[in-house]
């Protein structure tokens, strides 16, 4: 059996003594923190918000092509619609062109693989005659957010809902039907609210911009014309076809406005059309807007999307010449476009 070692106790001045942080070093702990923190957050929020953008100009970009794809199809563009209820049957069968009520964004739905949402979900008749059933499935149809449709930087889809029984009769408790909301919108004309057909209205006898309109509750109904890319004689490069609409986000989050109380099948209306005569705002300055003034615009802090009449998209800022910004919302101007 072996002898047995014992080690001798070791000094107490000798012994390694555990100590905690003193008041001061957690302080400057934390200060390193703060400050490492206040260099990383811009970078980070820079960062989203360039990927929230980038999917925005995907977002035109397949609008646009879309948009093309319609014309490919039909031989013509998607009108901007002559009103903001129902959209137009025939037999069953949405109508086009002249004869559909409803605006650009309903009309390009079987070109983003919507068909059945175009289809209103089965409804067959809902311009008077259809039963309760055509319009629940038509209510719940237009109630349907398209992603596509929606800004990351502004909103999600699912946040681009909202109830209003303020243009329509409603088969819904209370009257009160879902309509999706849109934040893009189709250039129509470069003036302000002068639309074909509108009070003030004809300044122009067909419109400047590549997307037609007509106001439907005028009397002006033999002047709905549709337009083609034939028609955009400034060259399709440099004409804007569709793009970011201003809207005051935060005052519409939880309010009813002006320029956002229709869905994207609305026709004719700024929900869903815009014009160049101005240049274009960040959401950020839109505070206390009712209405609007029609103009283009976006949440994002430099530049607003647009896609052009060739399906290309561009950031365009928001300090752009005016006279070249107007002359972008023609299709027929003979006025060239440097930007």
């Amino acid at each position: 059996m072996g002898a047995r070692i014992e080690t001798a106790p070791q000094p107490a001045a000798n012994r390694r003594q555990a100590r905690g942080f003193t008041l001061v070093e957690l302080l400057v702990v934390i200060a390193i923190i703060g400050t490492l923190v206040g260099l990383l957050l811009p970078a980070v929020q820079s960062a989203r918000e360039a990927s929230r953008r980038s999917k925005c100009s995907n977002n035109l970009k397949q609008v646009g092509l879309a948009v093309h794809n319609h014309h490919d199809s039909k031989q013509f563009l998607p009108t901007g619609g002559w009103w903001w209820g129902a959209w137009s049957f025939n037999n069953g069968t949405p109508a086009s062109g002249v004869k559909q009520y409803a605006g650009w964004g309903y009309q390009i739905l079987p070109y983003l693989e919507n068909e059945a949402l175009w289809l209103g979900n089965g409804a067959k008749d809902v311009d008077g005659n259809g039963s309760l059933a055509d319009w629940e499935r038509f209510y719940m149809a237009r109630g349907t957010p398209v992603g596509q449709y929606f800004c990351a930087s502004r909103r999600s889809a699912s946040d681009g809902v909202k109830s209003s029984g303020e243009w329509y009769g409603s088969p819904f408790p209370g009257g009160r039907a879902p309509y999706a909301q849109t934040d893009y919108a189709a250039n129509s004309l470069d003036t302000g609210d002068n639309w074909l057909g509108g009070e003030g209205a004809p300044w122009h006898p067909e419109g400047d911009g590549p997307i037609f309109r007509v106001d439907g509750d005028q009397p002006n109904l033999d002047l709905r014309k549709v337009s083609s890319f034939a028609n955009i004689r400034d060259g399709a490069t440099n004409v804007v076809l569709i793009g970011e609409k201003a809207l005051d986000s935060d005052n519409c989050k939880g309010n009813m406005c002006g320029d956002d109380n229709e869905g994207y099948t609305a026709g004719w209306d700024h929900d869903t059309m815009r014009h160049t005569g101005f240049v274009p705002q960040t959401d950020g300055d839109r505070s206390g807007t009712w209405h609007g003034d029609g103009r283009f615009g976006a949440a994002h802090p430099t530049v607003v999307n647009i896609v052009l009449c060739d399906g290309s998209v561009r950031g365009i800022n928001y300090n752009i010449n005016e006279t070249i910004w107007r002359r972008m919302g023609h299709r027929d101007d003979g006025k060239m476009v440097e930007y």
